[in-house]
């Protein structure tokens, strides 16, 4: 076990959702992951005709992205102990290419304090195929976005460094947990580690680790009104079997929904 006053932890996020207008006022208007009990869950969020970044693909949806459900986001944790420095940068995407992991890692590093120039830098993806493609058609002007708010993100994660303590625990969530292929192998671990503030216990931040398949509603078709399909099949110009919105909005997916959770529940990020 760590010593308490030897850990510092500091956090922070950013959006990575397309811009329009070099803004997401738009996602004033997106769904969301308000309650249960007050969540419209057949709504795929806000219709935007055009990105700033050109045509947006979905993760392993349908090509050019038209709706946001729900904020896309990076998340920046950085960890200090002695002279170790660690940064692990998470986002709501499908997955990073270690080559294209790298040079977020190396954006990130340019805007950080000397001292953390040769950090490790750890840089993952939820596996969230919602979020805009980040490996088979990828818009190289919304991954510089993304790359650049990772690098907002990690400053101020570590201007925000204070003394924590480090609690973990360990348990198992078997819920939709599946595998269709041999050797049939289930892991159901699920793995926390909560980082608090030493000086008064608030939540810095909660990471979260479960293996499973953020795909929940990929390939569903939500129901929306024929005249306003309509209307964004015009915007769009999709003719014919091209007009759906299936695989064409935005959401981090169950990942999301348990950040938002957990955020309003623990605190932190």
């Amino acid at each position: 076990s760590l010593h308490a006053q030897s850990v510092l932890a500091g956090a922070a996020h950013e959006s990575i959702v397309p811009t329009v207008g070099g803004e997401r006022a738009f996602l004033s208007k997106a769904v969301g992951w308000p309650s249960a009990e007050s969540l419209d869950p057949i709504n795929p969020g806000v219709f935007v005709p055009a990105w700033d970044q050109g045509t947006i693909d979905v993760g392993n949806g349908l090509p050019d992205s038209a709706w946001v459900h729900d904020d896309l986001q990076v998340t920046a944790l950085a960890l200090q102990r002695g002279e170790e420095r660690v940064l692990i940068v998470t986002t709501d995407t499908y997955m990073h290419f270690a080559t294209d992991a790298d040079e977020v890692a190396k954006v990130a590093r340019a805007s950080l304090p000397a001292e953390w120039s040769t950090a490790a830098v750890e840089v993952v993806a939820t596996h969230n195929h919602h979020g805009p493609d980040t490996a088979f058609s990828v818009n190289k002007e919304w991954y510089q976005l993304l790359a650049d708010q990772a690098a907002v993100a990690a400053t101020r994660a570590v201007d925000r460094l204070e003394p924590v303590t480090l609690r973990v625990a360990t348990g198992e969530h078997r819920f939709g947990v599946n595998d269709v292929r041999d050797p049939v192998i289930l892991d159901t671990r699920l793995n926390v580690l909560a980082l608090d503030a030493l000086d008064n216990g608030d939540a810095v931040a909660t990471v979260v680790q479960w293996a499973s398949h953020p795909e929940t509603t990929l390939n569903w078709v939500p129901p929306l009104a024929q005249d306003e399909l309509n209307k964004a099949c015009a915007a769009k110009n999709w003719p014919g079997e091209d007009c759906t919105p299936e695989g064409r909005y935005l959401t981090a997916d169950y990942p999301g929904v348990l950040r938002e959770r957990l955020a309003s529940s623990r605190g932190g990020e």
